[in-house]
């Protein structure tokens, strides 16, 4: 059957499905299935499922200038062909139409041969277009040439998940959802990724308000893949960076146990004060053999994409807007304190008192913080820490009675501001905005 004779009968097939009884069912057809896709050269297979976009994450931003990509499927067969098709005489082709795509170099079209299991797999490189921009998204069609059945193309959808894919998809979102108020929303879509119940007990002002979506729906499943958003060669913790909206002062967090600092506990100071919570918990009350060290716990609660999401929500607690939308709020933000994201970081946190707590030291050079800067951190994470330690050991029955009433020496040394552990988790976000303060432009 000629190309055209298999293009004409596909609307016909289409019309059928419709009509009682799905009559297409019984019609023959191809399609080709395409079950994985591969950053070549970055060693990064992501699974596909028909209909639903791939998800690049915490890969790009943007689109680099070449992206070569390797589909692999299989050629699946409905009804019960006469004569069935002979997989090697068949060929799959995969297009990326340029009006559809009209950041690549021009229209990719690749075509190779299917294995005689149906198996395939199509190499195609995309370059894309000096000077223009690059969306998140990419779309492409595949199907099958030398086909003497009808065949049902696919499509394949490629998004990037960096900030405007992120904006996109919570502006549509926030057009369609009902809310009492603009931080209301902001507060569903934390939900979304942060799903436990503790945070109910330091922002209160939502905490009978459900996640946005659902953890078993698609697009919840979705949105919680795409966590880490990419923006400016930064990957950024996007659920870090909504809690510390709801967690900021000028919000009114209202907290209904004795927090001090609700905006830090839920922030950078919560994450690297919950690293040596776990830490402490399990080397010394749970004695288990398998537990990760104290570093793994830190690269497990408080990366670098956790703290910069942190810094950013602590920033965007003091610039929210709750006139406008979630979307436009972060637009605001990246495209202009987000640029010096340090220093605006130094600039809006403030000590219990309500003064400047973070100052650069005088003199020449590269910055560096001053010691009572350094202390305050300290103190800070300290704080964070203090509470949960209670609640995950004097107050859990997973705890052994004998260590319920008594603390162990090696615990009560390490909960000062002075400690290796608390030190060393000072250092780590010290160093993290004394580097990005050298690396900001003037």
């Amino acid at each position: 059957m000629s190309a055209t004779a298999v293009d004409m009968i596909n609307p016909l097939i289409a019309a059928l499905e419709e009509l009682p009884g799905g009559l297409a069912s019984t019609i023959p057809r191809l399609s080709p299935n395409v079950t994985e896709m591969e950053l070549v050269g970055k060693s990064t297979t992501i699974k596909m499922f028909d209909g639903v976009p791939a998800l690049l994450v915490d890969q790009f931003d943007p689109f680099p200038d070449s992206l070569p990509l390797l589909f692999r499927g299989q050629i699946l067969t409905a009804g019960q062909p006469a004569n069935p098709p002979v997989m090697t005489d068949l060929r799959v082709r995969v297009a990326f139409a340029g009006a559809e795509n009209p950041a690549l170099n021009g229209e990719v079209v690749v075509t190779q041969p299917v294995q005689a299991d149906g198996s395939f797999a199509v190499a195609a490189t995309l370059l894309f277009r000096a000077g223009v921009a690059r969306p998140y998204r990419l779309t492409s069609t595949v199907t099958i040439e030398e086909a003497t059945l009808a065949v049902d193309n696919r499509r394949v959808i490629i998004d990037n998940a960096n900030l405007g894919w992120f904006l996109d998809l919570i502006d549509d979102a926030e057009r369609l959802t009902v809310v009492s108020s603009k931080l209301e929303f902001v507060a569903r879509v934390r939900k979304t990724f942060l799903t436990s119940g503790d945070f109910d007990a330091v922002l209160t002002r939502f905490a009978s308000t459900k996640a946005l979506l659902a953890m078993d729906s698609v697009m919840g499943k979705r949105l919680r893949t795409g966590h880490h958003v990419r923006s400016g060669g930064e990957a950024i913790t996007i659920s870090h960076v909504l809690i510390g909206i709801e967690g900021g002062r000028l919000q009114d967090p209202r907290p209904r146990i004795p927090v001090a600092r609700p905006d830090t506990l839920v922030t950078w100071a919560g994450d690297l004060g919950g690293a040596l919570v776990r830490h402490l918990v399990a080397t010394y009350y749970r004695s288990d053999p398998a537990a990760l060290t104290f570093d793994q716990f830190i690269a497990a609660t408080a990366s670098r994409a956790d703290l910069i999401g942190d810094i950013d929500g602590v920033n965007l607690s003091f610039a929210y807007d709750p006139a406008v939308s979630l979307g436009d709020n972060l637009r605001a933000y990246y495209s202009g304190p987000g640029q010096r994201r340090f220093s605006t970081f130094l600039e809006v946190t403030e000590t219990n008192a309500d003064t400047r707590a973070l100052t650069r030291a005088p003199g020449p050079g590269a910055p560096h913080l001053t010691a009572a800067s350094k202390q305050f951190i300290g103190e800070q994470i300290l704080a964070a820490a203090v509470l949960p330690l209670a609640r995950r050991t004097a107050l859990s029955p997973d705890t052994p009675r004998e260590k319920r009433l008594s603390m162990p020496p090696e615990v009560m040394a390490a909960l000062a501001v002075n400690s290796p552990e608390i030190q060393k988790l000072s250092g780590i976000f010290v160093t993290l905005i004394e580097q990005g303060l050298a690396s900001e432009p003037p």
